[in-house]
């Protein structure tokens, strides 16, 4: 270790200090017998928080209008939108092999029916270009494949309605396309379906 400076001063932190818009500070001198030669407190960097959505606020004014850090603003009043929103997402992984890694050659035709379905469910439907991935088989082989991924925003009253067709559908996917399994994810859990509804 190179030997201390005497004349080097250095700060660094010394404490956590109760408001986190305060921070601590040490001034140590390294070559002194007075190691810490001065203490002191200085403002920390403020967490901004510029925005505050709620959906209530009868106030649609944006953000660039307001001074206050911290803003409450109705963004579909904002935007001009209707009173109708949705929060949760639905997605289907429609693969391009079966569990043993072969491609069937009829991908597409699932995506279109997939669509079909989720349009119904939340007025549209997006449908992503084709992905690379990858799964466990049940001998532990790693299957790669190229899925694609159909999702929409539901609406809970056409989503409840449409359940016992997307679960036909999702089976028959597995069934039809020999899946070792077919996988869902809604409202950021992910579902897997390992054993299929008989025809």
């Amino acid at each position: 270790m190179p030997a201390a400076n005497p004349d080097a001063t250095v700060t660094f932190p010394a404490g956590v200090p109760n408001s986190p818009r305060i921070a601590l500070f040490a001034r140590v001198t390294p070559g002194r017998k007075a190691i810490v030669s001065s203490v002191g407190v200085v403002p920390a960097r403020e967490m901004r928080k510029d925005l505050t959505f709620d959906p209530k606020s009868e106030n649609p004014i944006p953000m660039a209008a307001r001074k206050s850090p911290k803003t409450s603003l109705n963004l579909r009043k904002a935007l001009g939108a209707s009173e109708e929103t949705s929060q949760q997402l639905l997605s289907l992984y429609i693969p391009d092999k079966d569990s043993e890694g072969r491609k069937f050659g009829a991908q597409r035709k699932w995506i279109l029916e997939a669509a079909e379905i989720l349009t119904v469910i939340g007025g549209g439907v997006t449908i992503m270009p084709a992905v690379e991935g990858g799964w466990l088989n049940a001998e532990g082989k790693t299957i790669w494949e190229h899925p694609v991924v159909v999702y929409s925003y539901v609406k809970p009253g056409p989503f409840l309605e449409e359940l016992p067709r997307l679960r036909r559908f999702l089976h028959r996917l597995g069934r039809d396309t020999n899946q070792g399994e077919v996988v869902v994810e809604f409202d950021g859990r992910f579902y897997r379906i390992t054993k299929f509804d008989a025809a």
